[in-house]
């Protein structure tokens, strides 16, 4: 099997963590060459357990294992101030294989990064004022190496 095949059906699993991630986003627009050239598989969702991702299964590839991170949130504003900014953040890793014994290993990096402006509690449940976000970002890197070549490190970025 050809190390880029390999690559590209992996970028379709990162696709789809991406698409879990980002709900409101309903279709991913492909190449046309990459669309043409390519094979529609079923992905089969298996089970997933504390600190593991989804068992995803479609045609000979598979998860083989896999590690999730706790998802780290922090949250800061000045006294007396409405403007909060907020970060989280997630890792987590997981190999991916194929019946001929070819193998990646992926280590993910999200983060989520917001400025907003949150209204003043007066009451339990009562609040003065808009919740208003100011700004915000989503960033996603998934750094890649395969068995065929470890020390060849393949790097997806994308920013949401």
């Amino acid at each position: 099997m050809k190390k880029y095949s390999f690559i590209v059906y992996l970028f379709g699993v990162l696709l789809i963590f991406v698409g879990n991630v980002q709900a409101q986003q309903k279709e991913i627009v492909l190449d046309a060459d990459l669309a043409s050239g390519s094979e529609k598989l079923k992905v089969k969702m298996g089970t997933q357990w504390m600190n593991k991702i989804w068992n995803f299964k479609f045609g000979d590839y598979a998860v083989l294992d896999s590690k999730s991170g706790w998802t780290t949130t922090t949250s800061k504003s000045k006294l007396f101030s409405l403007k909060v900014q907020s970060e989280s953040g997630q890792k987590f890793s997981f190999s991916l294989g194929n019946k001929a014994k070819d193998t990646a290993l992926v280590n993910v990096v999200f983060s989520i990064k917001t400025e907003e402006l949150q209204a003043i509690p007066v009451f339990t449940d009562f609040f003065v004022g808009p919740n208003f976000l100011i700004s915000g970002s989503q960033n996603f890197t998934a750094f890649i190496s395969t068995s065929s070549d470890p020390e060849d490190t393949w790097v997806v970025v994308m920013k949401i």
